[in-house]
């Protein structure tokens, strides 16, 4: 990225400006506040923080929204104009507008996120490589350990890395812990399983005793149905029948009464016919018959008796004949009972059987149904069965993705460890650092060596993944803190300059301008000569803006910006 043109209107102190930048060599700005009549709170820093503010809507120093306007101004805005990768950008920011992207002159509909993406630098590495604030001069080699990994990690971008990790790390404890809640759900499935398994019954023994009882049913229903069969007698078709008997049993006592007084008439009229053939007296008045027309009248009687009683007999053999048909009548009458009994008693032992049979049926019948249940029971088990054997398998299909994500979030955590991705990223730059940063050293010392290493080493010789620094003066390891101010600076610089040129080299990523706020503050001669001579072979490849008071350096550079505040209001003019 390089800055090509920066207008601001009514940003901080500065009302109206425009400054253009060069491709490479020294720009000094310094500045002067008429108000105070000092050099500082000219507005220096204003124009450098409103180039921050364009680039990333943020500055340095904490300001609220409408703070970042000039003091009684309701709007203001900042207009940046740069190169990346032979694109022509711009930007244009302003409150409360908002912003708005430019490529080629034609807008560009994309985000802040976007934006830095497009113009390969987020805040934080500008920050650290771009523009040097005051008081920073030293913001790498001046912190520990521990903050000189950190301070690599976030212009790397790669404290992301550690965001990662602990995303790829909470993600595997959440995982695991739905892994643990859906194996919980199928041990909880399982005893369920196993609950409904031990109720199923054995249905081969079940169906068998279900044919059993239905045999058993048929048969019965068969004896039912010839039971049933066996209708009630009717009797009616009998009474005729005894009406009848009874009618000729009546007649035949009128007979027997009959040939009773006809036999006694007989035997009688007999006895009569006998004593009076062997008398000569009239059976009549008891006189003697002695005339002949007596005993003709005589013969003549007895003739007539004779002839009564050959009727008499007659009758008496009618009334035999009709008492021959008795003992039929009366056979016929005990045939119409017996049949009468029979018929009752079939009935009888038929509705008994049929009382005896309908329960044994209705018994059976249920038994069959009490088994259907059984078999039914046995079915809607096998639904249970089958639906939670269903959500056993998607929780086991669950657990299986979850498990092959837990393995990706587990890679990834392992990836984005400090001794994973970023440890290979960390020790590659750490080794074109220390090229780099040697030969920035070289310009300024022959006898002076520094580098960075990953690890560090006790006096035990024992070695720890910790960051660590090695200085080398006349073939002796030296502190950092054995070196005067000058030096100091100097080296700070060296590893600036360093670290610009891994975002160069290695993630593409170059800056221009670079910005160092009074990096000659408190420096002596002799300091400022070696930041001088070191800026000067930075200048012949980039353009280098430094910002200071000090106007015994200004003869060392090629341009100088003058910044002037009058009444609250900076001016920024190119100095002759």
């Amino acid at each position: 990225m390089k800055l090509v043109r920066v207008k601001i209107n009514n940003i901080l102190s500065i009302e109206d400006a425009e400054v253009t930048f060069d491709d490479t060599g020294l720009m000094l700005v310094k500045g002067w506040d008429h108000d105070s009549g000092r050099a500082n709170g000219a507005g220096k820093t204003a124009l450098f923080n409103a180039i921050t503010f364009a680039l990333f809507d943020k500055i340095p120093r904490k300001v609220t929204a409408t703070e970042i306007l000039r003091r009684g101004s309701k709007s203001g805005s900042v207009e940046l104009e740069l190169e990346v990768g032979g694109d022509r950008l711009m930007v244009r920011r302003s409150r409360p507008k908002g912003v708005a992207f430019f490529k080629g002159g034609e807008a560009l509909p994309i985000s802040q996120e976007e934006w830095e993406s497009k113009i390969r630098l987020n805040y934080v590495q500008f920050t650290k490589i771009a523009y040097c604030t005051q008081g920073a001069a030293d913001r790498f080699l001046s912190t520990n350990d521990a903050d000189k990994k950190k301070f690599l990690l976030q212009l790397l971008d790669l404290d992301g890395f550690t965001a990662a990790k602990k995303f790829a790390d909470d993600n595997v404890k959440a995982l695991s812990t739905t892994v643990e809640a859906h194996r919980a759900k199928i041990a909880a499935i399982d005893s369920k399983i196993d609950a409904y398994s031990e109720s199923f019954v054995d249905e081969t023994t079940i169906n068998y005793h279900i044919t059993l009882c239905n045999q058993s049913i048929a048969d019965m229903t068969t004896q039912l149905v010839e039971q049933q069969a066996v209708t009630k007698p009717d009797l009616s078709k009998y009474q005729k029948l005894e009406d009848d008997v009874s009618t000729k049993r009546s007649e035949i006592a009128k007979i027997k009464a009959r040939r009773e007084f006809l036999h006694d008439q007989y035997r009688r009229l007999g006895a009569k016919n006998t004593a009076f053939q062997g008398s000569d007296t009239c059976g009549s008045c008891g006189s003697r018959i002695d005339t002949t027309t007596a005993k003709a009248a005589h013969q003549r009687q007895m003739e007539e008796r004779l002839h009564e009683l050959a009727s008499l007999k007659s009758q008496i053999d009618e009334c035999d004949n009709a008492l021959l048909k008795e003992k039929q009548i009366n056979d016929l009458y005990s045939k119409i009972k017996d049949k009468k009994r029979e018929e009752s008693r079939d009935f009888e032992v038929a509705s008994l059987k049929i009382a005896e049979l309908q329960p044994k049926i209705a018994m059976k019948l249920q038994e069959v149904k009490n088994l259907n249940l059984k078999l039914q029971n046995n079915s809607e088990l096998q639904s249970k069965i089958n639906v939670l054997t269903g959500s056993r398998i998607k929780l086991v299909d669950l657990i299986s993705g979850t498990q092959s994500q837990i393995e990706l979030y587990k890679t990834v955590s392992a990836m984005y460890s400090p001794t994973g991705a970023q440890a290979y990223i960390l020790d590659s730059v750490i080794e074109n650092f220390n090229d780099s940063v040697q030969e920035y050293v070289k310009l300024l010392w022959s006898n002076v060596s520094y580098e960075l290493l990953s690890y560090k080493e006790n006096v035990a010789g024992d070695v720890s993944a910790k960051f660590s620094e090695r200085l080398i003066m006349d073939g002796k390891e030296v502190s950092i803190g054995s070196l005067s101010g000058g030096e100091y600076r100097a080296l700070s610089l060296c590893v600036d300059f360093a670290l610009i040129d891994v975002m160069e080299k290695q993630f593409s990523i170059y800056v221009s301008p670079i910005i160092l706020d009074e990096p000659f503050d408190g420096l002596d001669g002799e300091g400022r000569e070696l930041i001088i001579e070191l800026l000067g072979k930075i200048a012949e490849s980039r353009h280098v803006i430094v910002i200071d008071h000090a106007s015994e350096v200004k003869s060392m550079f090629s341009k100088t910006l003058m910044v002037e505040k009058r009444n609250g209001i900076s001016s920024i003019n190119l100095e002759a």
